[in-house]
């Protein structure tokens, strides 16, 4: 299962998606809505619901760089007003990564954060840690994105709820 994130209240003006495990709608249903996150380049699961946002991912990409105050927050649910506050902060992060690694050649960035990170055993339903390796481009690739979901529910008046 992992960690996902959704907004609350949804601000589709169509059908709600429901959450796994329970009925789920048709996708017409789904697609006939009118979704401010539709176009939203973010990774979403589990109902492929375009609000929801794969918070494991983001959560691995904090850990990997020693990042643990923001990805524990990532786990809380949060007002509109503090997930917009949450959004900036990671945004300001991803801005200063890239910031300090500009201009700098491919040979003398650091080819990657490498730490062990939690992830979803779902055989045995527990937490595990395990290395995990990644690079600067995609630690700043899902900061952006994750910045940006939560500043997007944030504008549209939606707290966010953690689901794990």
């Amino acid at each position: 299962m992992g960690l996902d994130l959704y907004p609350s209240p949804y601000p589709c003006r169509g059908k709600r998606p429901t959450l796994p495990g329970s009925k789920k709608i048709d996708a017409r249903d789904y697609e006939a809505t009118e979704c401010a996150f539709r176009d939203g380049d973010h990774p979403t699961e589990p109902c492929e619901a375009h609000c929801w946002f794969k918070g494991e991912i983001l959560v691995r990409e904090l850990e990997a760089i020693n990042e643990r105050k923001l990805a524990k927050r990532c786990f809380a649910d949060m007002s509109a007003r503090k997930a917009g506050k949450f959004g900036k902060k990671l945004l300001d992060l991803a801005w200063k990564l890239r910031e300090r690694y500009r201009g700098m050649p491919p040979f003398d960035k650091p080819p990657c954060f490498t730490e062990r990170v939690s992830f979803f055993d779902e055989k045995n339903g527990v937490w595990t840690l395990r290395p995990y390796t990644t690079t600067l481009e995609r630690v700043v690739d899902i900061l952006e994105k994750g910045g940006r979901w939560y500043r997007k529910a944030s504008s549209l008046g939606s707290g966010v709820v953690a689901w794990h």
